[in-house]
């Protein structure tokens, strides 16, 4: 990844950096390095060069081009590729025909406009051009059958929020399952996706994550205004798409392996995080309605809810949605 390599250097260097300095670093040729500076100008970076001075970088943009965001990681080893698409039906979609050519473990989509972008319950997800980060994750874990992973999704709630608090100080919440609200607004969403093999054993999961950054008030369309909310309307200082995408890898990098090694935690971090225990709901099953007390989370992250008649019930699927201080349903 030369370009991506030439990026790092010149944003980790101080002032000028040579030519002949980056190509003795990264082991390739002056030319190669020539090449990159100027695929990089291509798509926004403004690079300035001065003879026996070097190149100095003055401006970046703030879209989530791959080689941007590879160098901003801290994580190492998880991440395989990032590709940044400019026009895509979804990152979820695009990343399960992916995988199903082969794309390995660690792949990440990050897309500018997504014409498809899907939410829950097949509903439809707003992904307006450089208004949101719009990502999703492949992930491949082995040997692991369907119903010995259906907290990941909540735990990949756990991990967006850690991402939005690296970026901005907002204090996110988790409406069950995966729907990120700030107060009673929705900020993100979350839809994962699984394929699974002959033998019922999981071949690969995506994870895809919206979130609402540059948006504001008017960008919304009217019927969701009053319930959604973006980074640019909680936060008093621009938030870099860029920034958020590689803190999205880094944080998903992390669970990813506590999923492997200690999940307890994310299930303790997940109950911290929770907008949904302690409140009343509605239960939605297709068209029934059914309201409820949220009473606590299970170790699995079901929802643990009370109905009327006093009787108990642990949700792993479906929806529920939460009752706000004006008395409606979020």
């Amino acid at each position: 990844m030369p370009k991506e390599a030439v990026l790092k250097l010149l944003m980790q260097a101080e002032d000028y950096i040579s030519g002949e300095r980056m190509s003795e670093t990264l082991g390739v040729s002056r030319a190669a390095v020539w090449k990159s500076v100027e695929s990089l100008r291509g798509k926004g970076y403004t690079i300035e060069a001065v003879r026996n001075r070097g190149y100095r970088l003055l401006d970046v943009p703030d879209v989530p081009l791959s080689e941007r965001v590879w160098s901003l990681l801290a994580s190492d080893g998880f991440c395989r590729e990032i590709r940044y698409l400019d026009k895509v039906d979804s990152t979820n979609s695009y990343l399960k025909r992916q995988a199903a050519s082969g794309a390995l473990h660690g792949a990440v989509a990050v897309a500018e406009v997504q014409t498809g972008g899907r939410g829950r319950m097949g509903r439809g997800f707003v992904s307006s051009a450089g208004k949101g980060l719009f990502f999703s994750v492949l992930l491949r874990p082995e040997g692991v059958m369907a119903q010995s992973i259906t907290a990941l999704t909540a735990f990949a709630a756990v991990a967006v929020c850690e991402a939005i608090v690296a970026v901005c100080p907002v204090e996110p919440k988790i409406k069950w399952v995966n729907d990120i609200l700030a107060g009673d607004r929705k900020l993100a969403g979350i839809l994962s996706e699984m394929g699974m093999d002959e033998m019922g054993r999981v071949d690969y999961v995506v994870i895809g994550a919206g979130i609402n950054v540059h948006y504001s008030a008017e960008d919304f369309p009217a019927e969701i205004r009053e319930r959604a909310t973006s980074l640019a309307m909680l936060c008093e200082n621009p938030v870099s798409r860029v920034q958020l995408a590689a803190a999205m890898i880094d944080s998903f990098a992390r669970m990813y392996e506590a999923c492997l090694t200690s999940p307890k935690d994310y299930v303790v971090r997940y109950r911290a995080l929770s907008a949904t225990v302690g409140r009343e709901i509605l239960v939605l099953r297709g068209e029934e309605q059914r309201p409820a007390y949220a009473a606590g989370l299970s170790d699995d992250c079901g929802l643990v809810v009370r109905y009327a008649d006093g009787s108990e019930e642990t949700l792993r699927y479906g929806e529920a949605s939460i009752r706000g201080d004006d008395g409606g349903y979020i």
